[in-house]
């Protein structure tokens, strides 16, 4: 199952590469995040003896945006997030672990203003990882972010993008009610440039 996975995040990584080299009004570029703290989220009020916690993140990707209207952006790309995890028990149980994610956003950017802006959309995570004490997060989740941008006149344009992700809301595996699911937040740096 996992092999199906990789292998729809490598078409989804082609479609992206595709479009980017065909496409007008177009924006590519790099994207560097991260976040001192963030925290996991169980649906079951009952699991009372185990504990959780996600702690520093960082990340990287590239991104791809694409101007629909003067105020509407298409945003996606592809990032490769880390964070720091670890499982707390009553019975003297300790793991502490990284949890990897590729992630694949799909959303929308509402430009407000010359300089800012709003973002939200949908991710696809695929967790890469090989040891982590969390649960699989795999699956789909939701983006929410404020932004503020500057275009400069050779086609370079810088952001700033503070957001937070809720990761495997819907997960491809069967769901448990004690699954864990990473809620991020945290600030991306970006650098785009225009062709």
């Amino acid at each position: 199952m996992t092999k199906n996975l990789k292998k729809m995040a490598l078409s989804i990584i082609a479609i992206i590469t595709i479009t980017t080299v065909y496409a007008q009004k177009n924006e590519v570029g790099v994207t560097i995040s991260g976040s001192p703290i963030n925290t996991s989220i169980s649906f079951n009020l009952l699991e009372k003896d185990t504990y959780y916690s996600v702690n520093q993140s960082y990340a990287f990707g590239l991104t791809y945006i694409r101007s629909i209207t003067k105020l509407l952006d298409i945003e996606t790309g592809v990032e490769y997030e880390s964070f720091d995890a670890s499982v707390h028990s009553v019975f003297d149980y300790y793991k502490r672990s990284r949890t990897s994610l590729l992630d694949i956003p799909v959303g929308v950017r509402l430009n407000l203003m010359k300089y800012f802006y709003v973002n939200g959309g949908l991710l696809f995570d695929l967790d890469i990882s090989t040891d982590s004490p969390l649960h699989i997060q795999t699956g789909f989740g939701s983006m929410l972010g404020l932004g503020l941008k500057y275009d400069f006149s050779t086609g370079i344009s810088l952001f700033l993008n503070p957001y937070v992700k809720f990761h495997s809301m819907l997960p491809y595996l069967i769901y448990k009610s004690g699954d864990q699911h990473i809620l991020e937040t945290a600030l991306r740096l970006g650098i785009t440039y225009h062709f």
